[in-house]
């Protein structure tokens, strides 16, 4: 049996997941896959092969929306076939965007962050818990005791790997 670790990040994704503009964001990035067939199973998506399987899909739709007869047309008929055009068309190309294509959903999870006024040393880690939550309903977040980090030397210009090991159990509930 794991333990669950009650810290800080722990409390905030807590607080985040039972806000309302939470589960609206992701209630419309949710409908939206479904409605373009591109939909993530009501349990979440097993692995990340089932994860790799679904970006597929979803490129997929996005190319065949893309390379459409009806989404070349009405983009031909705002723009006026003009490569160049003022930002009145360009908005008009954009909410098209947004009406027809799948949402770029890592953009969008960016927003969400952005709205929660994430530090940003903590956004990377709440960027993955919300990947997470979304594909595969996993409302925890696996704990390491560990980051690898690659870096360049600067004297020597080699790359060079690095391995921080954590031991702040002193600062961390379990459940």
């Amino acid at each position: 049996m794991k333990n669950k670790i009650l810290d800080d990040f722990y409390y905030k994704t807590r607080i985040i997941i039972n806000d309302p503009y939470f589960k609206e964001s992701v209630d419309f990035l949710l409908k939206k896959f479904k409605k373009l067939d591109i939909g993530i199973p009501e349990d979440g998506l097993i692995d990340n092969a089932g994860y790799e399987k679904w970006r597929e899909k979803y490129w997929n739709k996005f190319d065949k929306i893309a390379n459409s007869k009806e989404y070349k047309e009405q983009l031909k008929k705002i723009t006026k076939n003009k490569r160049g055009y003022d930002l009145k068309t360009k908005e008009k190309v954009n909410e098209l965007r947004e009406g027809m294509f799948p949402p770029v959903y890592k953009n969008y999870i960016d927003k969400i962050i952005d709205y929660y006024n994430i530090d940003k040393k903590y956004h990377k880690k709440f960027k993955e818990f919300v990947l997470n939550y979304i594909f595969f309903k996993r409302e925890d977040f696996p704990h390491t005791n560990f980051s690898i980090k690659f870096e360049r030397n600067k004297q020597t210009k080699e790359i060079e790997l690095y391995v921080r090991i954590f031991w702040l159990y002193h600062k961390r509930r379990y459940h």
